[in-house]
Formats: structure tokens, sequence, C-alpha cells
């Protein structure tokens, strides 16, 4: 009998860890799968709004590096053109 004076019948029995985890981890998959399935930001529109983002980027360092091409080019021809 546990020293507090209840009995065995009555005593509070703790689930094992290893319950604990498995209840936890269930519960955890089963609120991402829901999160997944409800979620206005599905993950398909992620993936193509990055996509995007990323082919933006790279044309403006395209244009970046455009431009200083073409403005470097005009300034070598302007100097050229002044020593001469």
């Amino acid at each position: 009998m546990p020293p507090t004076g209840i009995s065995n019948d009555e005593a509070i029995i703790l689930p094992s860890v290893m319950q604990v985890d498995l209840l936890a981890g269930t519960a955890a998959r089963k609120a991402i799968l829901e999160h997944l399935e409800l979620c206005p930001f599905k993950i398909l529109q992620i993936e193509q709004r990055v996509r995007l983002l990323e082919n933006k980027f790279s044309l403006l360092i395209g244009y970046m590096i455009g431009t200083g091409i073409i403005g470097g080019t005009i300034g070598a021809w302007i100097v050229q053109a002044a020593i001469k």
C-alpha cells in the first residue's frame, strides 16, 4: 500500500515514457497533416513563389551585370575619344 493511505486500486498509474512518446508523436503527425490540408498557403504555391522570386532575382543580377558592361564599354569609348 502506498504511504499516503491510498489503496492500489485508487493509485494513479502514470503511462510509460514510450507510451507518452508514441502519443505525442501521433498527435504531432496528425496536427501537421491537418495543417497541410487546411493551410491556405499550400506547399506547391510556396514553391512556385520561391521559384518566381529566384527568377526575378536572377534577372535583376543579369540587368546589373549587363548595364555594368554597357556602361563600362561606353565609358571606355568616351575616354579613348577624349585622349585622341
